[in-house]
């Protein structure tokens, strides 16, 4: 099954506006949306709550309760980039790091946890493919990169210079790579697909509130495309296989 996730209800609300609902379960935090497109078959829209240990959370209880084997992380993110990334962009990862993580004290390689044999996460190829294939025709402006993860509102452009300078890193968010990070370790496969709200500055927050709308739409219009795309995807080798079989 796949999920799609979101910290807040803001962060999907444009997408639940278009899916059909089967049932809505509540627990511990969690607000779990059961939908389908159409007749296509049931996935989830999950809304987890701020931050790496919520959204953590949410993805392994996703695992072991429903068997998601795809996430789609989305809703809205911040930028490191003014000049090349304006406020509505759909940023898609190809990876993430949690940039609050540091163990080189210890000896870790950068942003590694102890016990883990890598602190970067790739996110899926096809995903990636799925939702490059799914921004066609919709007008906006669209753009592959690195997210850095931490538990915090960054509005301090110094710390982002550095991450974009030294790392490469084009997104800044407060979830996607504490979810990869299970997704990693429970073979799940992740991508993000989030609009840029604001850039990691001074004027974060007004930017923020003022952007945070259409950036969500943004993204939630990528993600429906994407969906639309893999279930159809799937009907297609359904039928290759009944054609085989008959």
């Amino acid at each position: 099954m796949k999920a799609v996730i979101g910290e807040s209800l803001m962060d999907v609300n444009a997408l639940l506006n278009r899916v059909n609902i089967i049932n809505t379960t509540s627990i511990n935090g969690m607000t779990i949306h059961k939908v389908r497109i159409e007749n296509g078959c049931p996935f989830l829209i999950v809304i987890t709550g701020y931050g790496k240990v919520n959204t953590s959370r949410a993805v392994q209880y996703l695992k072991d309760e429903y068997h998601v084997d795809t996430i789609i992380l989305t809703g809205n993110t911040a930028s490191t980039s003014a000049t090349d990334l304006p406020f509505g962009t759909v940023g898609i990862s190809t990876s993430s790091f949690q940039y609050d993580v540091d163990f080189t004290a210890l000896g870790e390689a950068e942003y590694t946890l102890p016990n883990m044999n890598t602190g970067r996460y790739i996110a899926d190829a096809g995903l990636i493919k799925s939702a490059q294939d799914s921004t066609a025709g919709l007008g906006f402006n669209v753009e592959e990169g690195v997210y850095a993860t931490g538990d915090q509102f960054l509005t301090d452009g110094t710390t982002a210079t550095t991450l974009a300078t030294d790392e490469g890193v084009s997104f800044i968010d407060s979830a996607t790579a504490a979810a990869a990070q299970v997704a990693y370790l429970e073979g799940i496969k992740y991508i993000a697909v989030k609009g840029v709200s604001n850039y990691a500055t001074a004027d974060a927050v007004a930017n923020y509130y003022a952007n945070m709308t259409q950036a969500n739409a943004n993204a939630n219009a990528v993600v429906y495309q994407m969906l639309l795309l893999m279930q159809n995807e799937a009907q297609e080798e359904a039928n290759q296989t009944n054609n085989q079989n008959n």
